[in-house]
């Protein structure tokens, strides 16, 4: 998208001039995985379908398994197939992100095999109190917009039946956010091109009120700028220097329309 901003240059413009203005409009596939129906309240689905409502930066898109090399966010609330654990362990290797909640010992094995590493132990427990977040990496780019002191208190968000991660020495996963008990809370791995991001957790709002908070949003949309490919600045340049725009080679750039001169009275203080 380009729009003309301004006013060109002339004797009676006040050294005003127009200006190109590049924005470029991105889009991403999104995808959940879920045996809940997405209708109930009490399901993941029905808050991540809100939650990406709306987008502009990226749109989400419905996934499109014909163009796998298209940027997309694919979310696993649920256990899934081995054909679905095929078709989902192809699209990190093309740069998709992917967003597993291991709220059970299945789904932590699946994430594992996601991860392309084994050994990863899983236990669940019921605890009379719920865990909090206990450290955030604040510098990894998962987190890194709510850095500033502002906005990183977390501690409103409360876990009511986190699984207990144990990852083997020699695994290539980073631990981002761990619980107030030291365990494994989020975690990243880098898988070709893309990535997979693992909770210890459902986000359920029995299991947390997590998506209920106002941080829920905004962090699932960092996640989906970056599977994007990062935010791109806005380019602004003068008419006469478009190429500083890269624009691609079928691009037109409108003639400018001429604005009214304005004349001021030979008295005026200006």
């Amino acid at each position: 998208m380009y729009e003309r901003q301004g006013v060109a240059e002339s004797p009676g413009s006040l050294g005003r001039s127009r200006k190109l203005v590049r924005h470029l409009d991105r889009e991403i596939q999104f995808k959940f995985w879920s045996d809940a129906p997405s209708a109930d309240m009490s399901s993941t689905g029905f808050y991540l379908e809100n939650g990406v409502a709306g987008w502009r930066y990226p749109a989400a898109i419905a996934d499109d398994p014909s163009q796998p090399e298209a940027p997309a966010l694919h979310v696993i609330t649920s256990p899934v197939s081995p054909a679905e654990t095929s078709t989902i362990n192809s699209r990190p290797e093309a740069g998709a992100f992917v967003i597993l909640l291991a709220n059970s010992p299945e789904l932590a094995v699946q994430a594992a095999t996601l991860a392309g590493e084994s050994n990863w132990r899983a236990t669940t427990a019921s605890r009379s109190n719920p865990l909090l977040f206990g450290e955030i990496d604040f510098g990894h780019p998962l987190f890194a917009s709510f850095a500033d002191p502002r906005f990183s208190d977390f501690t409103r968000i409360r876990f009511a039946s986190p699984t207990s991660l144990t990852l083997p020495n020699d695994t290539r996963t980073k631990v981002i956010a761990r619980f107030d008990n030291g365990e494994p809370a989020v975690l990243e791995t880098v898988v070709e091109r893309g990535r997979l991001i693992v909770w210890a957790t459902g986000w359920g709002p029995r299991e947390t009120p997590w998506v209920l908070s106002t941080k829920f949003v905004p962090w699932l949309q960092a996640v989906a700028v970056r599977a994007a490919g990062g935010i791109i600045p806005i380019a602004v340049t003068e008419l006469g220097d478009v190429s500083r725009l890269n624009l691609p080679a079928e691009s037109t750039v409108p003639a400018p329309v001429p604005y009214p001169h304005l004349t001021l009275p030979t008295n005026s203080p200006l």
